[in-house]
């Protein structure tokens, strides 16, 4: 198997992490899988955080650019954002998806990165900026957002975030959702009214 183009420690280093020399794993069934988030919500609702903001920043960025980017968010960033939440970061082949839709840069190697905090609501107003720009600069160093998370797109930036895949969602959209019902308003479609115009109702 080929090897990534550069080391994958000046990657953790710039998180503020030591890469383990043993890895641990585990099989667990898919439902066990899905619940494994359960003990850390339980900690949050004891904590007082469960009712806090969570909005999630994650992008995927290309494996060159992945460790400059990753050292100048969390310098940026107030060490209270971890209280409640944490920082994610995981390693990715770029072909493993097959997936038609989800977007990721191009590359053997990827580096996936999340900020995911929890935010008292009075300071909210404040965060939203850094999340943004954080949002912004992934872009700007060559990644896509993953979009599970707070997202703030204009309507040019989810065109650009789709690229060429753009209008294939619009159709996919169009067919399956044609009232918009699904979502409204999380991506710019368009009025329902438009939406059966295209379709020459």
């Amino acid at each position: 198997m080929p090897r990534p183009p550069q080391p994958i420690k000046p990657i953790f280093t710039a998180a503020g992490l030591a890469p383990y020399a043993n890895l641990y794993t585990d099989d667990l069934p898919i439902v066990d899988f899905l619940d494994r988030m359960v003990p850390v919500f339980e900690l949050w609702k004891k904590a007082g955080t469960w009712e806090w903001i969570h909005p999630w920043m994650e992008t995927v960025l290309p494996w060159e650019t992945a460790a400059d980017y990753i050292e100048q968010v969390l310098a940026d960033l107030p060490p209270g954002v971890q209280v409640g939440g944490h920082v994610l970061l995981w390693p990715a082949r770029g072909h493993v998806s097959r997936s038609r839709l989800f977007m990721r840069p191009e590359g053997e190697y990827l580096v996936g990165f999340g900020i995911l905090p929890a935010v008292p609501p009075r300071y909210w107003e404040e965060m939203r900026p850094l999340l943004d720009d954080a949002s912004r600069l992934s872009v700007l160093m060559g990644g896509k957002r993953y979009l599970s998370g707070y997202i703030s797109f204009t309507p040019e930036e989810w065109r650009e975030h789709f690229g060429p895949r753009w209008q294939e969602l619009c159709a996919a959209k169009r067919r399956y959702d044609p009232d918009g019902l699904l979502n409204p308003g999380f991506v710019p479609f368009g009025a329902p009214e438009e939406a059966a115009a295209a379709r020459g109702a």
